[in-house]
């Protein structure tokens, strides 16, 4: 009757270090995700160095060639409204989106984020203390 003990006695081992792996890896998905919504987010003395690296620009924005991309947007994708002829609109520095400038503006300041509202890329990479540093 030893064999079946020690059968059982394995089984268990096998489930509770299966177990424990299961946790382990869950508890590091949740805290990289933590990370990543944490860098999502603007700290509040970098709303104005944020602000200030948007380049502005009235719509429509075409070049000689008419071969710009984002001449070819007609909706901001922040509020989904149509860009009319004459309006001011932000461009973000890294992935060159294009919004309109209040939409921008209350997308950095009110909701606090710190990417494009259409591909996530960051504004800034920076800490909170080269922010200091900046201003």
């Amino acid at each position: 009757m030893v064999g079946p003990s020690r059968m059982d006695a394995v089984f268990l081992a096998l489930f509770i270090i299966a177990a424990v792996l299961v946790i382990i890896c869950l508890c590091s998905k949740n805290n990289h995700q933590d990370q990543q919504q944490a860098d999502a987010r603007l700290p509040e003395e970098m709303k104005p160095v944020a602000i200030a690296m948007l380049d502005s620009v009235t719509y429509p924005r075409r070049n000689a060639g008419g071969d710009d991309p984002l001449s070819a947007v007609e909706d901001c994708a922040i509020c989904l409204g149509p860009f009319e002829d004459g309006e001011l609109c932000s461009i973000m520095p890294v992935c060159r989106h294009e919004f309109h400038r209040d939409c921008t503006v209350d997308w950095l300041i009110m909701a606090c984020k710190n990417t494009c509202p259409l591909c996530r890329a960051q504004l800034l990479q920076c800490s909170a203390a080269a922010a200091e540093n900046m201003v």
